[in-house]
């Protein structure tokens, strides 16, 4: 049961560390230059602490996300044997579960507004792509491509 813990592990961390970046990139306006060799320390300040409270509350808020994606994967891998179906039924079913948590979480019309929406896609898009990314390895003699 090791290589699929490792596997949810390294998604999880994957899209924790790294939506953070994503969200601020996306809500900078297109015509500012990003200079952080000549930025204000106090702004350098305010954007490490906004990274550390956007990695905390991802922390926070997907632990029961990823306590269901883990069971579900151990599940899946030993009922299915093909792994491209794992990966598949995979996707589909993490990509409900943040549906349902940002409903749960937030009000429904707010996925209608454009600022609001570039968090809500860069969890389901990286959880995604380290589904298809990373190798699973659940039981070498039974999983197959």
């Amino acid at each position: 049961m090791k290589p699929v813990r490792s596997y949810c592990l390294r998604i999880w961390f994957t899209s924790i560390l790294i939506a953070p970046v994503i969200i601020l990139v996306a809500q900078l306006p297109s015509g500012v230059e990003i200079n952080f060799f000549s930025a204000p320390l106090w702004s350098m300040l305010q954007l490490i602490s906004y990274m550390f409270y956007m990695i905390f509350f991802g922390l926070l808020l997907l632990v029961p996300v990823f306590i269901l994606f883990y069971l579900i994967t151990s599940v899946l891998s030993k009922l299915i044997l093909n792994r491209n179906l794992v990966k598949i039924t995979l996707s589909v079913i993490s990509i409900a579960l943040f549906v349902l948590l940002f409903f749960l979480l937030f009000h429904p019309m707010s996925l209608l507004n454009k600022r609001s929406f570039i968090p809500y896609l860069a969890y389901p898009l990286l959880i995604l792509s380290g589904i298809w990314f990373y190798k699973l390895n659940a039981d070498k003699s039974i999983i197959t491509e």
